[in-house]
């Protein structure tokens, strides 16, 4: 009788523990809100952040990372990434150029734009685009990763 009830316990503990990982999970899969996170939060940073973002010249700890998945057809992600400092586009622009992108203008919205594409597709859904703001900071704006 002992065994059977320490079974039960186990099987019970098991359970419970399943259910609450499934639920984490969940949580973490299914919101379609933006996130914003920065390097320093290491479960966004580590499993949900995209290879080439991660592997950005001068990410730091101050360097917000705002996460959105993208709907409609086909569905992808989006990445802002907003550097609290001036980062030199050249080595941006390098970065993404060993990455295989290549600049190009495009049409966003019936305005031309410079933009960075994967050189060997043409994905209109999918483009890179730099921004200096006013404030001196640089800005990163990933559409349509997959």
């Amino acid at each position: 009788m002992r065994a059977i009830l320490q079974n039960k316990k186990r099987l019970s503990f098991i359970l419970a523990l399943l259910l609450c990982f499934s639920g984490l999970i969940y949580y973490l899969a299914t919101g379609w809100d933006p996130v914003t996170y920065t390097r320093s939060d290491w479960v966004r940073f580590t499993f949900f952040t995209n290879k080439l973002v991660k592997n950005l010249p001068e990410l730091d700890d101050k360097t917000q990372i705002t996460f959105r998945p993208q709907d409609g057809p086909p569905t992808t992600e989006g990445y802002w990434v907003d550097y609290k400092k001036h980062v030199d586009t050249r080595k941006l622009e390098n970065y993404l150029a060993r990455s295989g992108y290549i600049k190009k203008t495009i049409n966003d919205y019936g305005q031309s734009t410079e933009a960075w594409v994967i050189a060997e597709q043409s994905n209109p859904y999918h483009s890179i685009s730099l921004y200096d703001e006013k404030n001196g900071n640089t800005k990163i704006v990933f559409i349509g990763m997959q």
